[in-house]
């Protein structure tokens, strides 16, 4: 696993992390304002929803669409160390070659678990590489791309929350595969990664969704948190961004109890000052 050394001369990091959270946070508002909230419509459909106060729907309403936003940024952060770190980066490249129909297969053997000794990335790839077949075009997707430029291989990576889904990390185990299985090659490494580890030492982490699919352990293809940062090229950028947080929230805050949730702010809210 190696790291991109990260280019000191390069712009300020901590303004840009700002900007980034303030624009996914204006974003947050001008959605919730533009789609205001309906109770009388919510009843209407589902009429289990008075069961409950309407207060759980308003803070379900705004923790959803914040959570899609938040994922957005975690790639929006990545790009800029990366760009920082090597000089081109981007958000949703698409890289385009083709697969034969025998490595597409075998790539199905490993998702639906057909491969004995599962998870392990050295034996997959073997197993997939081992065919050929007909070439069909193909196209995949990053998250985030990072390269000299942008016509010049690079690395690629894939970029959920630290507890996605089954079918998040099905289908990032697929994309790691296909990218290695395709002609020509574009890439020179691929990972998946998680912004941070909610479980402490990589070790500890238990997700079973993501053990199904990958070794925690050992896989080289999978980065954890700090690991995730390190390669992309500045280590420390998580605990700028949380800093950055931390200093803006309790604006956000207020404007979200008084305009989602239509409640006064609280006085004892972290960081209010009751007035």
């Amino acid at each position: 696993m190696a790291s991109v050394t990260y280019r000191p001369d390069g712009p300020e990091m901590k303004p840009r992390l700002e900007t980034l959270v303030r624009e996914m946070m204006i974003g947050l508002m001008t959605a919730l304002d533009r789609n205001s909230f309906d109770l009388d419509d919510l009843n209407s459909k589902q009429a289990f929803h008075t069961l409950l106060p309407e207060l759980i729907f308003r803070a379900a309403r705004v923790e959803r669409r914040f959570m899609t936003r938040f994922g957005r940024l975690w790639e929006k952060v990545a790009r800029l160390v990366g760009e920082d770190a090597k000089g081109y980066a981007v958000n949703g490249k698409k890289i385009e070659g083709t697969l034969g129909s025998d490595r597409s297969t075998r790539i199905g053997d490993v998702m639906e678990g057909r491969l004995p000794g599962t998870p392990n990335w050295e034996a997959e790839l073997a197993h997939v590489l081992e065919g050929n077949g007909e070439p069909k075009s193909i196209e995949v997707t990053c998250d985030v791309f990072i390269s000299t430029a942008e016509d010049a291989p690079g690395v690629a990576f894939e970029l959920k929350s630290p507890k996605p889904n089954r079918d998040q990390a099905l289908a990032a185990r697929r994309r790691l595969l296909t990218l290695y299985a395709m002609e020509p090659k574009a890439i020179t490494d691929a990972y998946f990664g998680l912004p941070y580890n909610p479980y402490g030492a990589r070790d500890q982490y238990e997700w079973p969704h993501i053990r199904r699919f990958f070794d925690v352990k050992n896989d080289p293809r999978l980065l954890i948190g700090d690991e995730l940062w390190e390669v992309l090229g500045r280590k420390e950028v998580f605990g700028e961004l949380m800093q950055v947080i931390r200093e803006i929230d309790t604006e956000f805050h207020r404007a979200i109890y008084d305009r989602c949730l239509q409640l006064p702010w609280p006085d004892d809210t972290g960081g209010a000052d009751g007035d």
